[in-house]
């Protein structure tokens, strides 16, 4: 409300009220020759008088507040003066005065709801909490929670705000207005001396939300206070609530907006050294206390602090393998207490990476250790890592004993995952009885919105009909945390499909011809269309998916438009699927986009076939690193996905794969090897090529179960065949990281470089249609480039094998499985040797850069190729020279070279007498560089000069014609443009 357009006359009168009751009062309290002090009395206005009260000049806005009461000036409102006298009163320690004035202002309008209703309540908290009335303080404050929301969702509703903004209210105001609360009951209590009470106030903010800036500086807070309190055991709940960092990641961190970049912190940063120590050395008093000989000493604690945030931030890299530094440190000279800590956080590291079978083992070791980490959590975990397995049976089994968790944040997730538990089995009955009781128990505010929408999306699913028993085609896989963007390390060898790669349509391929994928999106809302999205057309995240045909990763994703829809209202997103004939393994990609980071996108898919029968449910959350959700389906199969929002501020979905179950046979290299249980993995092999869908989740617990029995054999370090099995079967199972580390192993322990070549060679005969595939993932990454790594280190180490003749070989071979990196290395070590001649020299090269092109390195090609071509030159070279404007040619298909560049590589063509179909192409290249530049004018010329068996006379025409229509949207855009200024 504004106040800046009253009548003079008001404000004078006003004015001289004010002045007369000023010097009164100045004239008892001050020396007659002292001038009172009400100079700035002759501006005052309501807006000023405000400014006053902010400035804690209580003593001189009382009397024209009170005078206003009389006579207030036009346009200010009854409830305004009562809230600025209450204000002016508790300012004066007024206090009954204070909440006398404040009650009257909110019974003048009890139901109103707006900023005014909200201060009223947190100032009559304060004047409460003064008197020493606590009860009624932490229910104004509380009240005033309740209503924040609320007038921000009026003010933006008044406003014509977008859904967007009201949308960040539900999510994001709610609990920060609790917390608030919250944090005043503590304050209330700090400043009265109350420990015990100041905790407990701590305690419920920590429990409204599941993090939040500062929640770990507060709970090292908490645990300080319990500790004082006497009470060790319940402050070392507080203290690991401060070292846990929870189940996301992201591997950047810098978002595009301030909201996302607040939650993006959380999850994309290690917390400090210094909090770290702070909260283990809570921990170490609190064992003092309860178990002396536990705890250690200063110097021995301070180096378990640097080793664990050591550990820690290691957890915040996109690398697998993050807990290997908190195993380490559980085995280090430290009492079990404190090994048990540290495999808990190793246990929680595995499970965020997807490595189940893993997180299993150690939180059994953590289990059999003391006290310090609560078994309810452990077991906790445990569960989880079931759950995450696609086990949702024997999770709910598992989790049902602990529902009865002592603390509240864990029990709430306990239940929210047992909830979806049930729902993943179709146990609806369950499951809304799961959900009904966390709405009505949890003090966390989002798991409370998911539980009431969870009740809304029950109603729906209770009434489909599901899949008669026997009859299912589509069974749940192990997710996959731990592969991210690299798509092609174990996914799309049939068919690939990634989410808006191409901008305005997704990008689509795959090695399986005529088995492509056939998606169509929508979502649930006819009007709302499924909205592609590229946030960066290229980012170093590696949880982005790898472009292939950019060569680069991209932040692009499908959603549903949901941010401009009300929390819980949809659009879903759907996404109906063709899978062709044969058992498959499908996968949908999801990563939380480091950009437009949310912490509370948490989804449903629901799968149904073709006659609208259910065919599974499960959950999607935790994705900041990128997570697959795997299905084992068999073809041919028209199905239905449909990713629920619930109480997201949209869905986001990165790409889909499709891949027939398979493992490769034991190369000839290692079919002799002994005592590697190769019988046993091929009888695997041989069930995975005759396996239906319903087959594959216990295939894959038996691939787990041989990789067990390898890894706990006393030949692991040394046996090559193992090694390789154990690579195989982690990436079958959806684990191709722990899979490509152990190829890596295993190439290391090969005897000789020629057994490393043979396998090498004898790993990929007969698998020439994946020659594609070294498109298909950053440099390096392929697992031949791993293999040949190894090669090249070991080729080093023995001179005496590593032969100008046999460098050569590889650095001009044409077999497909010598890479591009391959052949570089060769090359590399030929130089160093300094002993080719300089024909031969340009020829090396030019197989390089041959390999380059074909394995789609457009911007190395591009770079190395003009080198080779100004030196093929100045050698006078013509067949190198002619070889390598052919490679440039094929390489415009791909990238977009300038103009003159084209215009050169006609010039080379016509200095080596190229075919006149060459030249032809090339030139028509030149026209369309042009066309890029919208330079119409040059393109025609360069058009005319196209020979017609390169292009056509309705080839040209379209051309021609295309080119008409875009000049004269230009010329439009220019012209409106002009209009405008």
């Amino acid at each position: 409300m504004r106040f800046s357009h009253l009548p003079a006359i008001a404000v004078v009168a006003c004015v001289t009220l004010a002045v007369r009751s000023l010097m009164a009062q100045d004239a008892q309290k001050k020396p007659p020759e002292q001038p009172p002090a009400v100079a700035e009395v002759a501006e005052a206005t309501p807006q000023r008088v405000n400014e006053w009260l902010g400035a804690g000049k209580y003593a001189q806005t009382l009397p024209m507040l009170q005078q206003w009461g009389a006579k207030p000036p036009p346009g200010l409102a009854e409830r305004s003066r009562l809230l600025m006298l209450g204000k002016c009163l508790l300012g004066l320690k007024r206090l009954e005065e204070a909440v006398d004035c404040l009650q009257k202002m909110r019974e003048a309008a009890p139901d109103l709801v707006d900023d005014a209703a909200v201060e009223a309540c947190v100032l009559l908290g304060e004047a409460y909490s003064q008197m020493g009335r606590k009860k009624e303080a932490a229910q104004m404050w509380q009240e005033a929670a309740r209503l924040k929301p609320l007038a921000s969702l009026k003010n933006l509703t008044q406003a014509k705000a977008a859904t967007y903004f009201h949308n960040r209210v539900s999510l994001d105001m709610i609990e920060q207005e609790q917390m608030a609360a919250f944090g005043r009951i503590a304050s209330m209590h700090k400043a009265k001396g109350e420990k015990t009470s100041q905790a407990e106030a701590n305690m419920h903010r920590l429990n409204v939300a599941v993090d939040f800036p500062a929640m770990r500086q507060l709970a090292v807070e908490t645990g300080r206070l319990l500790l004082d309190c006497g009470k060790p055991r319940e402050a070392t709940t507080m203290f690991l609530r401060a070292l846990d960092t929870g189940l996301d990641r992201c591997f950047t961190g810098k978002a595009r907006l301030a909201e996302n970049q607040r939650q993006l912190d959380l999850v994309a940063q290690s917390p400090s050294e210094t909090l770290v120590h702070d909260a283990l050395d809570g921990v170490n008093q609190c064992l003092a206390a309860m178990a002396p000989q536990d705890a250690l000493p200063p110097e021995s604690m301070a180096q378990f602090c640097t080793a664990w945030h050591k550990a820690l931030s290691a957890t915040y890299r996109p690398d697998t393998g993050s807990g290997d530094l908190f195993m380490e440190l559980a085995k280090a000279d430290y009492p079990p207490v404190w090994s048990a800590l540290c495999l808990a956080q190793a246990a929680q590291a595995c499970l965020r990476e997807g490595d189940f079978r893993q997180c299993k083992k150690l939180v059994l070791q953590a289990a059999s250790a003391p006290w310090i980490v609560p078994r309810e959590q452990l077991d906790c975990l445990f569960a989880f890592a079931t759950m995450g397995e696609g086990k949702f049976k024997e999770s709910a089994v598992l989790l049902q004993k602990t529902a009865s968790a002592s603390n509240p944040l864990l029990a709430s997730f306990i239940q929210l995952a047992l909830a979806e538990c049930h729902e993943g089995t179709f146990d609806f009955q369950n499951a809304a009885k799961c959900y009904r009781a966390l709405a009505e128990s949890t003090p966390v505010i989002r798991h409370k919105a998911e539980a009431e929408y969870a009740l809304k999306r029950l109603e729906i699913l209770s009434a489909m009909q599901s899949v008669a028993e026997g009859q299912q085609r589509l069974f749940v896989l192990p997710d996959d945390r731990s592969t991210r963007g690299d798509w092609a390390r174990g996914y799309g060898m049939e068919a690939y499909l990634l989410a808006a790669h191409e901008f305005k349509r997704d990008t689509a391929g795959g090695l399986a011809p005529g088995k492509r994928l056939k998606c169509r999106f929508s979502t649930t809302i006819d009007t709302e269309k499924s909205r592609l999205w590229v946030t960066r057309k290229s980012v170093e995240d590696a949880a982005a998916l790898w472009n292939p045909r950019r060569a680069t990763r991209m932040a692009a994703n499908r959603d549903d438009y949901g941010e401009q829809h009300p929390i819980g209202a949809g659009p879903d997103l759907l996404m109906s699927c063709e899978v062709p004939e044969g058992p498959h393994i499908l996968a949908l990609y999801f990563v939380n986009d480091y950009n437009y980071y949310e912490s509370n996108r948490a989804y449903t898919i629901t799968v149904t076939d073709d006659d609208g029968k259910l065919l599974c449910s499960v959950p999607v959350r935790h994705f900041g690193g990128g997570l697959y959700k795997r299905f084992a389906v068999d073809g041919p199969l028209k199905i239905q996905f449909r990713i629920w929002r619930n109480t997201a501020i949209n869905v986001i979905f990165s790409g889909v794969f499709l891949d027939a179950p398979s493992l490769p046979p034991v190369p000839a290299v290692l079919a002799a090897a002994k005592g590697s249980h190769l019988d046993s993995y091929n009888t695997l092999r041989e069930a995975a090529m005759s396996a239906k869908a319903a087959d594959l989740p216990a295939l894959m617990d038996k691939c787990n179960a041989l990789l067990d029995t390898l890894q706990n054999a006393p030949s692991v370090e040394t046996s090559m065949a193992s090694l390789w099995m154990q690579s195989r079967l982690a990436a079958f199972a959806g684990r191709s990281r722990e899979g490509a580390r152990l190829l890596a192993q295993a190439a290391d322990t090969a005897s000789s470089s020629e057994t490393l070549y043979a396998l090498i060679m004898d790993s990929f005969q007969g698998r020439e249609r994946q020659q594609r595939t070294l498109s298909w993932l950053p440099p390096g990454c392929h697992e031949l480039d791993i293999l040949w790594q190894s090669y090249f280190k070991k080729l080093e180490g023995d001179p005496a094998h590593s032969t100008p003749a046999l460098l050569l070989k590889l650095a001009q071979s044409s077999d497909w499985r010598v890479t591009s990196y391959a052949m570089g290395e060769a090359w590399r070590l030929l130089e160093k040797q300094r002993k080719m001649p300089p024909g031969v020299q340009l020829a090396t090269r030019l197989c390089l850069e041959g390999k380059n092109v074909g394995e789609g390195h457009d911007e190395i090609a591009f770079t190395a190729l003009n080198a080779l071509e100004a030196d093929a030159r100045k050698a006078g070279d013509k067949a190198v020279l002619r070889r390598v404007g052919n490679q440039l040619l094929t390489l415009t298909g791909r990238y977009k070279m300038e103009p003159e560049r084209l215009i050169a590589l006609c010039g080379l063509f016509e200095e080596v007498n190229a075919h006149e179909n060459v030249r032809g192409t090339a030139t028509l290249r030149v026209a369309k560089a042009y066309e890029r530049k919208r330079d119409f004018e040059k393109a025609r010329l360069w058009l005319d000069k196209v020979p017609p068996r390169v292009l056509s006379p309705q080839g040209r025409q379209t051309l021609l014609d295309r080119w008409k229509a875009l000049e004269e949207v230009l010329e439009k855009r220019k012209n409106a443009s002009n209009t405008t200024k």
